[in-house]
């Protein structure tokens, strides 16, 4: 299958219109959360399999423009999962960068 990727990029996108579609409308924003868990499983990927570089954009400017606890619970998603992707990447010997 040859080696593994040098560099993956992914764009998250999408997740709002995947919880609405999973969850409902009402319960559109745990598409989020959801987008969170499966970015989780990524980075495992990614690990495993000696990628050496993985960007991950993961807020756009538009999202600014969202309703502000839209917005705030983006934020404290964001601020939960970095922490935890941080830490399992501290363990592993891997340097990771998290901007904001």
């Amino acid at each position: 299958a040859g080696p593994p990727p040098r560099h993956v990029a992914i764009i998250m996108d999408g997740n709002r219109r995947f919880g609405a579609r999973a969850f409902g409308p009402e319960r559109r924003l745990e598409g989020h959360a959801a987008g969170a868990r499966k970015l989780g499983e990524v980075v495992d990927w990614c690990l495993g399999r000696g990628v050496a570089e993985l960007t991950v954009f993961a807020f756009s400017t538009e999202n600014w423009d969202r309703d502000a606890g839209e917005v705030a619970a983006l934020m404290r998603e964001f601020v939960a999962r970095a922490a935890e992707v941080e830490r399992r990447c501290v363990e592993r010997g891997i340097r990771c960068r998290i901007l904001c």
